[in-house]
């Protein structure tokens, strides 16, 4: 009774025209009137949901550790989900784990997923992607934490096993030059400071910085210029 009720307010929003026309691709398909409208309905849901991107939270368990996928609509949200789900393991469960976050778009979910659930409804099949990781910045536990050492002159990074060091005798009489002519700005030294060690590091490796190593990274210098 509640499937026919739904039919006939389907059937009253459409226009004489239109439902004449759906009528007839129906007939063609062989199937109930309602059953294609819904199937256009449902195309159009798939269409848009599959235009956007979307940031999964990936735990990848070894060993009998469980897996689990979450999905975000931000990088943000979800590197900052993955640092918690890695900060909550044990250094025993983290050798049996890998966390990362990788971003998925339309162009990379499953023909079969995408099939099954046109056909069956539910949760969009994010999870089941062929191809992932377009966007530099995500969160990946493989990514070793930079080790960082400092001296009165300079800053030592150790990055995926590659020790870059960096000479910052100039930076500080700059700094200190324009601290006595007062006009010294703090933020603007730092965030420069760290995409001018950021950009080294990253040439120096060859590869773009997880985010976690970049947040290592603009710690270690925020610490160094306080």
């Amino acid at each position: 009774m509640m499937k026919e009720k739904k039919t006939e307010t389907i059937n009253m929003k459409i226009a004489p025209s239109v439902k004449k026309l759906a009528q007839e691709m129906a007939a063609k398909k062989k199937m109930t009137l309602s059953s294609y409208i819904a199937d256009l309905i449902l195309d159009d849901v798939l269409r848009k949901e599959t235009m956007m991107t979307k940031f999964l939270v990936e735990k990848v368990g070894i060993g009998g550790l469980p897996s689990s996928t979450e999905v975000f609509d931000t990088q943000d949200e979800a590197n900052e989900r993955a640092v918690k789900v890695w900060g909550s393991l044990t250094d025993a469960e983290k050798k049996k784990c890998h966390v990362y976050v990788t971003d998925v778009t339309e162009d990379d979910i499953n023909p079969d997923a995408l099939l099954r659930y046109k056909k069956e409804g539910g949760v969009f099949p994010w999870a089941e992607y062929m191809q992932s990781g377009h966007t530099d910045g995500n969160f990946d536990s493989y990514g070793t934490d930079p080790t960082v050492k400092t001296t009165k002159n300079s800053i030592e990074y150790t990055v995926r096993g590659k020790k870059i060091i960096v000479d910052v005798s100039d930076r500080l009489a700059q700094r200190d030059a324009e601290k006595e002519q007062g006009v010294f700005d703090e933020v603007k030294f730092t965030v420069k400071c760290i995409e001018e060690d950021i950009q080294r590091i990253e040439s120096e490796i060859g590869d773009s910085l997880f985010f976690n190593e970049r947040m290592e990274i603009y710690k270690a210098i925020t610490d160094f210029y306080e």
